[in-house]
């Protein structure tokens, strides 16, 4: 990818946190976080995600997150969320009509960055790390990236369905 920046996409799922200090390991790398609601747990999370990763930028904080792409920081962001904003997108994911986000596209295609997916799934006693090579993410239309996006995050689920966090809400009619 160059000396491009890299939108690291992946998905909430058991070993998301290994995952990040993994790649915190390899590269310089911040990370998207969206605050719990619970002081005590946040602060846990962020001391452990504070540690593995250069920086953790509150998803609260588009402009922290905009100046860290542009400066050519790679930046993680587990993007498998249904979307309840303006700028959110009818989409099929994991076969069910919802609404997703499409900041990643977004984002990827106002500073030219390379989108990798990204997952790392338990097996027995080890873990394994997987870097996808980069999405092609030239559709046409946000719909159609959106879409590759969803594609690729279903293949990573489908890995090891047991370790993804099936409690979050992903899905919502998109009327």
């Amino acid at each position: 990818v160059g000396s491009r920046p890299i939108l690291f996409a992946g998905v909430h799922c058991t070993a998301m946190d290994l995952l990040l200090r993994t790649l915190g390991t390899c590269t310089q790398i911040s990370a998207i976080h969206r605050p719990f609601g619970n002081e005590q747990f946040d602060e846990i999370v962020l001391r452990g995600r504070g540690r593995a990763t250069r920086r953790v930028i509150s998803k609260h904080e588009p402009r922290a997150l905009m100046r860290a792409i542009q400066n050519g920081e790679h930046v993680y962001v587990a993007a498998d969320q249904m979307d309840t904003t303006s700028g959110a997108l009818p989409s099929v994911f994991l076969g069910q009509q919802t609404v997703r986000t499409a900041t990643l596209v977004r984002l990827a295609e106002k500073y030219a960055a390379a989108v990798l997916p990204v997952h790392m799934i338990r097996t027995g006693a080890r873990y394994q790390l997987t870097v996808h090579p980069p999405l092609n993410l030239d559709g046409g239309s946000r719909a159609a990236d959106v879409a590759t996006l969803n594609r690729a995050f279903e293949a990573m689920i489908a890995t090891a369905p047991s370790q993804y966090y099936w409690v979050h809400r992903r899905f919502r009619d998109p009327d």
